[in-house]
């Protein structure tokens, strides 16, 4: 209960790099960075532990070598028959890799936000947010636009054309489209714009906006 190591299995060891004799003995702190391990949050994650309070989340550890390992743990206090913790019992599963690909994806989502006109709708075509670039280019505020569909930017022949129907319809089934356009901002200004319409999917590989 004071954060010592008892045993480690092979899983454990190969995801930070150590042998059993290396870790069993030593304190969890071990796997922390100096700032986190002298921190009143680590003393009050133990001293939670030590009540008998269940904890988890995802936590950035340390393995051999100071090597960054993210982890999606639970930390699960033990029961004597008296009802009372006397170990500790963590499950892991390193989730690194997903951790490293989501923080890429993320900064390439963000350098799009930075520097291009972005807005989201869902498949009915009701616009779901809207980012400073867009909304600039277009002379709307967010509340002018979120909730309201597509049309808005466009004419009212087109709007009401096959044509259009047929471009959500594509949309609607996954189907990439891009090409320069011609969009209305507010008060019927014409703007062009040159612009890609990506349908995003769903874990099942459904659209979904």
């Amino acid at each position: 209960m004071a954060g010592n190591v008892l045993s480690a299995n092979r899983n454990f060891l190969t995801a930070m790099g150590y042998t059993a004799d290396e870790v069993v003995g030593r304190h969890h702190s071990l796997f922390c960075d100096d700032d986190l391990a002298r921190s009143a949050e680590y003393r009050e994650f133990w001293a939670r532990l030590g009540r008998g309070e269940f904890t988890g989340g995802e936590y950035l550890r340390l393995g051999k070598g100071g090597r960054k390992v993210w982890i999606q743990a639970t930390y699960n206090p033990i029961l004597d028959a008296e009802g009372k913790p006397f170990k500790v019992v963590k499950f892991a599963t390193d989730v690194t890799a997903a951790k490293l690909a989501n923080a890429e994806f993320e900064g390439k989502v963000a350098a799009i936000d930075r520097s291009q006109a972005v807005i989201e709708f869902d498949l009915a075509g009701n616009v779901l947010s809207a980012n400073r670039n867009f909304l600039t280019a277009m002379g709307y505020t967010a509340d002018e636009v979120v909730g309201r569909h597509h049309s808005l930017f466009c004419d009212d022949d087109l709007a009401r054309s096959a044509e259009y129907r047929e471009f959500w319809a594509r949309l609607g089934r996954g189907e990439f489209t891009g090409g320069e356009y011609l969009r209305l901002g507010k008060g019927g200004r014409k703007v062009w714009i040159q612009a890609t319409y990506n349908p995003i999917l769903d874990a099942e590989g459904k659209p979904f906006k």
